[in-house]
């Protein structure tokens, strides 16, 4: 193996058994392309153990908001004054450099101190305070406003020193980053963030005053993210008929809600053997639970629109299936042809088959020896590779093709398979209540359920 070239999209590391893989840039050129060596190393490279809320035994998470951004987003200021009502998320706020007089937040406040030719700055909170910032050779006529706008840009730019804090949060279009030690997250990142370190340690904490247990919170989130859900159980309920299926469709849903949220932190902790070997067991699990979803949903157009199939032909995907519906209602013919249903069920059917009857799913350790962090990549073939793409995977999520063997990253696909069963499920059960039932109605599950308010993380 050792000399055998590969193409590669990044220069990362990988894992395969017990050896460490390097990638390492050749000088020759091949056909005006850059090739790349694959070279195996016995020798371990220091991996840096950052902070990490979802590995380490921590009993609260911190966030740190660049407020100035979020002055005029009354919907997100909301979010964080609500999120540090709960007792195990502290939220502070950076101190604002402009527009100080209209901002009613309880944000911290800069100072600064010289050592020698540094200049430190820290921010006071009333709990706490720490160094965020270190500058060296400041000119000696800079005013303090332009010192603690240099601090914003580093700590924006993921050069904060302090770790008094877990996160910091900025609006959406500045680039995330992930690699430094306290990463720079957008605030939908740091939503759900926040409620996985909430369902990680069981906390179901709907707000200051009222608390749920983990059964409760499922019937209520797979109901939230499968948003058409309950206008066609209740449709169903009401009318007496296909209760079953309903019901099987429902324990799927909470399930595959469940599972997701165990996919998602486990690619949140620290990598290493055992988490990988999770991963494998919940994404298989998760896998099988969206192609159970499919075939029931099959099952419910074919009784529900009396297609008379038989058992085999019963399937989204299959032409016979396609055409039967076609005669019955257009619109679910429309979106089993639509381009995003069709590559993401071929592309989800794949990877179940692997599961059940073949090679099974391959994930491996992984790392970057730039920023000399671990990570983990689900290890697809040239074949799998194609019909995952085809089926809208976004390219920056592969981060090593190496010949047939393509390396993407395990977060990014738990995402996309999320994306494209929910997308489908809705969609298909908002025509079917509405074609069979005449139902259009829409709930706000929180209400419906009978909580006195809505969640404020979960």
């Amino acid at each position: 193996m050792k000399g055998k070239e590969f193409e590669i999209y990044c220069g990362e590391k990988y894992h395969v058994n017990e050896h460490n893989v390097w990638l390492c840039k050749c000088r020759k050129y091949q056909g005006g392309k850059p090739r790349f060596l694959c070279i195996y190393e016995r020798k371990e490279v220091e991996i840096i153990e950052k902070k990490n809320v979802f590995s380490d035994n921590k009993e609260a998470i911190s966030i740190l908001v660049y407020t100035e951004k979020f002055l005029n987003d009354s919907v997100a200021l909301k979010f964080f004054c609500n999120a540090n009502k709960i007792p195990k998320i502290r939220i502070y706020f950076m101190p604002v450099l402009s527009n100080q007089k209209d901002c009613k937040l309880m944000v911290g406040e800069y100072s600064h101190f010289k050592h020698g030719v540094f200049t430190n700055v820290a921010i006071n909170f009333v709990d706490c305070s720490g160094v965020v910032s270190i500058h060296n050779h400041l000119p000696e006529n800079i005013d303090d406003i332009d010192i603690y706008k240099l601090s914003e840009k580093d700590i924006i730019h993921g050069q904060l020193v302090s770790d008094l804090f877990d996160y910091v949060v900025t609006r959406d279009f500045f680039p995330e980053q992930e690699e430094c030690d306290i990463p720079v997250i957008s605030l939908e990142r740091c939503k759900e963030l926040l409620r996985l370190f909430l369902v990680q340690r069981k906390q179901f904490i709907i707000s200051e005053r009222l608390n749920i247990d983990e059964t409760f919170y499922y019937m209520y989130k797979h109901k939230q993210l499968f948003s058409e859900f309950q206008n066609y159980w209740s449709a169903v309920i009401e009318n007496e008929v296909e209760y079953n299926w309903a019901d099987a469709l429902d324990n799927r849903l909470c399930m595959l809600t469940l599972c997701l949220d165990q996919c998602k932190i486990e690619t949140y902790k620290r990598q290493n053997n055992l988490t990988v070997m999770h991963l494998k067991y919940h994404l298989s699990y998760l896998i099988l639970l969206i192609t159970g979803t499919f075939d029931n949903l099959a099952w419910i157009i074919n009784n529900q629109y009396k297609l008379r199939l038989c058992r085999v032909k019963i399937d989204l995907k299959g032409s016979q299936f396609k055409n039967a519906i076609k005669d019955k209602s257009v619109a679910i013919y429309d979106v089993l042809e639509a381009e995003y249903a069709k590559t993401g069920i071929d592309a989800i059917r794949e990877l179940r088959d692997r599961i059940v009857h073949r090679d099974f799913i391959k994930a491996i350790r992984g790392g970057n020896s730039k920023y000399k962090y671990e990570t983990s990549y689900f290890w697809l073939d040239d074949e799998t590779y194609n019909l995952i793409m085809r089926a809208g995977f976004e390219n920056s999520g592969v981060k090593v093709k190496a010949g047939d063997n393509i390396f993407i990253d395990m977060h990014d696909l738990i995402y996309f398979l999320e994306s494209r069963v929910v997308k489908i499920t809705n969609e298909l059960l908002k025509i079917i209540a509405n074609e069979i039932y005449g139902a259009r109605d829409t709930y706000e599950i929180w209400k419906m359920l009978g909580l006195s308010v809505e969640p404020y993380v979960l």
